[in-house]
């Protein structure tokens, strides 16, 4: 046992630092470095007192007197005399902010003043997409040639003057002109594409309060609905709301509640505009107000559709719905109700499957109301309601007629008696047909022109005999 016992008891030893000696190496080596780094101080301290290194003449400290002499007289900077302060009526926000808004008129006047001389230009037409149909409106290569160079220098002033906006110039006056003209800027609101459309949504952190907006060519069918009911925008104040080549986008239901004072609404060509949609729009009565509506090319819309705004909007006055495709969506359903529950006074109805019963309901009910009228492409109209149309007591103030492609229409004797009665009056008429009526207009016209000439040369022959015979 006793030669095992070292293994179940371990030994006992003192403590002993393993690196001691290395310690003591590094402890010598410092205090030797010391003692080198105060003698070489001393060394240099000694150097400095005793001797003294040369300088140069000229440095940033010592600066030369030569330069100072030959420059002294130079004025480098001119002296700016202080401006006057503006004047105190501009400082004040009240008068300042009717300023502007004269300004803001002023301008709406020129652009009105440019719309009414492309109107006078084109003559009550719609603006020609290219030369060639502008030749084809007017029939006159001088005429179209006189018109399209026109409207070419327009649009060409409108997109190079850019600055031509006073109101625009007028933001970088001051902090208090941008205050205060800024707000006037987003009452009308214009996306020419989805990029400035979604940039727009994203960065809305300001309340605006726009009067009308105008989105364009948004063609793809992402859902902005989370961004378009953001509070920061305020429709209390939109009259006008334009959607132009938005074929699969439309505003969410929910912005109709506040558009108490929407007057136009216009949605051609969309794809997403259907009955049940004009249903929940128009369901709590806040389009009462609505004067205008365009729902061209619509082929989701239907008679139900528009009998349920023409109930829910009495004070519409004018209504589009002309159509390419699915015609036999529109009927004289709609033409009843709309003459009857509104005040009507334009009505598009290219393409509808109309017939002379809607016709003269039309003229028996609000006929009289009726300014323009467009029942191109419809192809169960006959001549009787031609002759609806163009008698005096049924549309008297009718001035557009767009009757184009209408197989029904033969005989055209009555519309060019109600074209010379407008004539007679001075009251503007503008009549829109095909190649065929026109022709048919023209031959019945000489028609009319050889009668005229023939009975005002038998008055004339019966005038002179009476005048013999009384002489004699």
């Amino acid at each position: 046992m006793n030669m095992f016992s070292r293994f179940g008891y371990p030994r006992k030893r003192p403590y002993e630092p393993l690196f001691d000696d290395v310690s003591n190496r590094v402890s010598k080596r410092r205090n030797s470095d010391d003692s080198q780094n105060s003698a070489e101080l001393s060394v240099k301290t000694q150097f400095n007192n005793n001797t003294q290194l040369p300088t140069p003449e000229v440095s940033p400290i010592k600066p030369s007197g030569v330069l100072e002499r030959k420059f002294s007289e130079l004025n480098l900077i001119k002296h700016i005399p202080k401006t006057e302060d503006t004047h105190q009526i501009f400082k004040i926000p009240e008068i300042l902010a009717n300023i502007l808004k004269f300004v803001q008129l002023q301008d709406y006047c020129e652009s009105d003043k440019h719309a009414k001389e492309i109107k006078t230009l084109l003559r009550g037409r719609n603006a020609p997409q290219s030369y060639r149909h502008c030749l084809m409106m007017y029939q006159n290569e001088e005429v179209a040639k006189h018109i399209w160079n026109k409207l070419t220098e327009k649009s060409s002033q409108t997109t190079t003057n850019n600055d031509s906006n006073t109101l625009y110039n007028c933001l970088s006056v001051n902090k208090l002109w941008y205050y205060l003209g800024a707000p006037m800027f987003s009452e009308q609101i214009v996306f020419e594409n989805e990029d400035m459309f979604r940039k727009f949504l994203i960065n809305l952190t300001t309340p605006i309060k726009p009067k009308s907006i105008i989105i364009k060519n948004i063609r793809s069918t992402v859902d902005y609905t989370t961004y378009l009911l953001n509070p920061n925008l305020n429709l209390s104040e939109v009259t006008h709301l334009e959607l132009k080549l938005c074929h699969y986008f439309v505003p969410p239901v929910q912005w109709f509640k506040n558009l108490t004072k929407l007057e136009t609404l216009s949605f051609p060509g969309s794809k997403k505009i259907s009955d049940r949609y004009l249903f929940e729009v128009l369901m709590d009565g806040s389009l009462s107000n609505l004067k205008h509506l365009d729902l061209r090319a619509c082929e989701n819309v239907t008679d139900a559709g528009i009998v349920y705004v023409a109930t829910k909007c009495p004070q519409l006055q004018s209504c589009n719905l002309g159509r390419h495709k699915s015609g036999e969506s529109i009927t004289g359903v709609s033409v009843a109700a709309l003459s009857m529950h509104t005040n009507i006074e334009t009505l598009g109805l290219t393409g509808c499957n109309i017939n002379d019963a809607a016709i003269w309901e039309l003229a028996n009910t609000c006929g009289k109301n009726i300014t323009r009228l467009a029942i191109n492409n419809c192809k169960l109209l006959s001549n009787l309601s031609l002759r609806i149309i163009t008698n005096y007591t049924y549309f008297p103030n009718l001035s557009v007629l767009e009757i184009k492609n209408v197989p029904g229409f033969i005989e055209v004797k009555s519309l060019v008696v109600f074209k010379n009665w407008k004539h007679s009056i001075k009251r503007p008429f503008l009549l829109e047909t095909c190649e065929r009526v026109n022709k048919l207009i023209q031959t019945e016209e000489s028609k009319v022109m050889r009668t005229n000439s023939l009975t005002a040369i038998r008055d004339m022959t019966e005038w002179v005999n009476e005048n013999i015979e009384d002489k004699c």
